[in-house]
């Protein structure tokens, strides 16, 4: 279940159920009219194959579900990931949504017509984070994997990655004016 909450008057406002786990994460869109959530079970057997861990996210509802938050009726689900849903962040044009996962997927989705539109590849482990800039030319992912990579998010390329020895759990990212 999605709660939504009036932080100010400290009162929840709405639920939003439908996904039978997990809910992991959730973000509401540029205009305010929509909800994106994502989620799945707290794990997975580490021995499925590619085509179980299809089926049992089909079972076990690893969806994205985009919500429209006046009427509470699902817009879109989308269901890419085959592991737990980490993260979902609109982009800032209100077109398009992105998605990561414990399967080290990041996808871009056009989520009004369930359509993906690009899969970004770089990433070894469960991604926990996404973050857009520049208005959503390009885009920051952390993961366990110890990496945080900056993307173009059209073309689907690299601009650069940082190491580290260890798992990144949180990103606050913008950019800093040097001239």
């Amino acid at each position: 279940t999605v709660w939504l909450w009036d932080v100010q008057n400290r009162v929840q406002i709405d639920a939003y159920r439908g996904h039978p786990n997990w809910v992991w994460t959730a973000d509401i869109s540029p205009d305010g009219t929509l909800v994106a959530s994502g989620g799945g079970p707290l794990r997975f057997p580490a021995n499925f194959d590619r085509d179980e861990a299809v089926r049992a996210s089909q079972l076990a509802s690893t969806l994205v579900r985009v919500w429209n938050l006046e009427t509470q009726e699902t817009v879109a689900e989308l269901p890419v990931h085959v592991n737990t849903v980490d993260s979902v962040k609109f982009h800032p044009d209100g077109v398009h949504l992105l998605t990561s996962a414990w399967d080290s997927q990041i996808v871009l989705w056009d989520y009004a017509n369930e359509e993906a539109i690009r899969s970004y590849e770089g990433h070894t482990a469960r991604v926990y984070m996404l973050h857009f800039l520049k208005d959503g030319a390009e885009f920051i992912s952390i993961g366990s994997d110890g990496l945080v990579i900056h993307w173009d998010t059209e073309t689907g390329d690299i601009i650069s990655t940082i190491t580290h020895d260890i798992s990144i759990n949180g990103i606050a990212a913008g950019l800093r004016n040097t001239g």
